[in-house]
C-alpha cells in the first residue's frame, strides 16, 4: 500500500468521509530498480459542479509520486485542478489524464478537462490540457492543445521532442485516434485512427507504444465485417 492522503483545505466538513479514503493508482513507469514514478487521483474537499451529485462531493485531483529507494518511501505532489479555458468551473469530478516520462525528470501528461453540458446528446465539450515537468514531476507548467477537442487514453514519449497520443474525438461519438507532436508538446497534430471500417464506434485503438520517434506499436480491436459477433486484436 501507498500512502495518499486526501486533500483537504478550502471546506474540510463538505464531506467528511474522505478523511478515511485513500486515493487510486492507474499508472507506473520505471526508469531503475529504484527510481519510479506514478499518478492517480486522491479525494479531496473541493467541490465538485453539482450536476450529478445532490449533495455534490469533492472532485479527485491528480497526483504524482515519486520513489528513489524502490519504493520503500514515496513523496507526492497534487497538480491543481482546472478550469476550462474560458476560465469557468469545470464540470467533473475526476480530471483523467495519461502521461508518459522520456526521462527521469521530462515528463509531459495530457489531461481532459470538462465543460458544462449544453443539454444536446453527448454535449459536455472536453479540452485537452497539457502538462508538462522537467524535474521529474515536483512542479507542473500546463497549457492548452489548440483546435483538438478529445479526450486522452494513452501518451507515449520515446524523446524530449516527440509524443504520440491515442485519443477519442468529441466530433466522431466512439471514433479514436492519434495526436502527435514533434515539438514537445508546443504544436500538436491529429490524424483519424488507422482502423476503418463499417463497424464505426466499435473498432479502435487501445494501445500505442513508441520505442523510438519513427517506430510505434499500436493495439486494439476490430469486428468481423461478415459476422457481428465476432472480433479481433
Amino acid at each position: 500500500p501507498v500512502p495518499m492522503a486526501s486533500v483537504t483545505g478550502s471546506d474540510a466538513a463538505l464531506d467528511p468521509s474522505i478523511t478515511n479514503s485513500t486515493g487510486s493508482l492507474y499508472q507506473l513507469q520505471c526508469f531503475s530498480a529504484e527510481s519510479c514514478v506514478a499518478f492517480g487521483n486522491v479525494p479531496s474537499d473541493q467541490l465538485e459542479e453539482p450536476y450529478s451529485e445532490t449533495p455534490a462531493t469533492g472532485v479527485s485531483p491528480t497526483v504524482v509520486l515519486r520513489t528513489q529507494d524502490g519504493g520503500v518511501s514515496w513523496n507526492a505532489t497534487v497538480i491543481p485542478w482546472s478550469t476550462t479555458p474560458a476560465g469557468t468551473p469545470s464540470w467533473s469530478n475526476q480530471q483523467h489524464a495519461t502521461f508518459s516520462c522520456s526521462t527521469e525528470t521530462t515528463c509531459l501528461g495530457l489531461a481532459t478537462v470538462w465543460g458544462q453540458p449544453d443539454g444536446s446528446p453527448g454535449g459536455q465539450p472536453s479540452y485537452l490540457l497539457e502538462l508538462v515537468s522537467s524535474d521529474g514531476g515536483a512542479t507542473w507548467s500546463s497549457s492548452w492543445v489548440a483546435n483538438v477537442q478529445a479526450s486522452p487514453e494513452q501518451v507515449t514519449c520515446p524523446d524530449q521532442s516527440n509524443c504520440y497520443a491515442l485519443v477519442g474525438f468529441d466530433s466522431i461519438p466512439d471514433s479514436n485516434g492519434l495526436i502527435t507532436t514533434a515539438d514537445g508538446g508546443a504544436i500538436w497534430s491529429s490524424t483519424q485512427q488507422p482502423l476503418s471500417s463499417a463497424n464505426g464506434g466499435w473498432d479502435g485503438l487501445t494501445s500505442i507504444s513508441c520505442p523510438s520517434a519513427t517506430t510505434c506499436w499500436a493495439a486494439g480491436h476490430v469486428r468481423s465485417t461478415t459476422n457481428p459477433s465476432l472480433g479481433a486484436g
